[in-house]
């Protein structure tokens, strides 16, 4: 489903996510900090229909970053007449009519 993946990151990646602090809770306790620390703003767009990312695991993941200003957007595939996008979806092509231009408004409004 995600493409080939060498054992080792598949074995790191699922002790983040059965952990209730995703990396946080295996990792070392620096990246806490390091994340917090950031400063820079952060556009996140997540869809309605992630296969592995619901809304309370984005919002978990985004308090991380308790030093950025945060812009969180949920999207509905089809309020955007999209079918569907999920997870990768944000990546193809067929999603750069509608999906890349908030993201390139948001740069744009960003470097002002």
């Amino acid at each position: 489903m995600i493409g080939d993946v060498p054992a080792g990151v598949m074995r790191q990646w699922r002790s983040w996510c059965l952990d209730p602090e995703y990396l946080f809770g295996v990792e070392d306790a620096q990246w806490r900090v390091t994340y917090a620390q950031l400063q820079q703003p952060i556009l996140s767009l997540s869809f309605t229909d992630d296969e592995y990312m619901s809304a309370r695991n984005i919002e978990s993941l985004h308090s991380f970053y308790s030093g950025a200003p945060r812009t969180m957007r949920r999207v509905d595939p089809e309020a955007l007449g999209a079918e569907h996008i999920g997870h990768f979806g944000f990546f193809r092509r067929r999603q750069g009519a509608t999906l890349w231009p908030i993201v390139g408004d948001w740069l744009a409004a960003s470097i002002r």
